[in-house]
């Protein structure tokens, strides 16, 4: 815990049994506000810290293989990221057969990744959406209670 957001943890216990009610929850309520304020800015630097270390894996281990859990968490995650107007233009597709693999390494200038990485997911976009397509994904919407699609070869 940040030492800014201690001392605000710190003063907040501190208030048992000194003022009246009224007083207390006045004070509870400003320092409440400033705890959640530091608390946002803590982890959105720690978000930040965390995205300036990243990097893109080049190598992977095929021998080691992600939780199908994982792999659900992952997709349902895609599947709620936000865009525009809600269209979300794309499809998520989960490749697992290795044939597959194998031919798309062929078209994706020989990276290994995309046949040692224990899963390929590929993330298909649509750039030009029509009018009659915005109707039928609402219509989708309508008949499958909100959930896209996640195609699996």
């Amino acid at each position: 815990m940040s030492k800014n957001v201690q001392v605000v943890v710190d003063r907040l216990l501190s208030l048992r049994g000194r003022m009246t009610k009224q007083s207390k929850i006045k004070q509870i309520n400003n320092l409440s506000n400033i705890f959640f304020i530091l608390l946002n800015y803590t982890i959105m630097n720690t978000i930040i810290d965390t995205l300036q270390r990243r990097y893109a894996t080049k190598k992977f281990d095929p021998n080691k293989k992600l939780q199908q859990s994982d792999i659900d968490t992952l997709l349902e995650v895609m599947r709620l990221s936000p865009s525009s107007f809600g269209l979300q233009p794309w499809r998520f597709i989960h490749v697992s057969d290795p044939a597959i693999r194998e031919q798309l390494k062929a078209n994706s200038r020989g990276q290994p990744q995309v046949t040692d990485a224990s899963d390929l997911l590929i993330i298909a976009t649509k750039t030009n959406v029509q009018e009659d397509e915005i109707d039928e994904y609402l219509q989708s919407i309508i008949d499958k209670g909100g959930k896209k699609k996640i195609l699996k070869d």
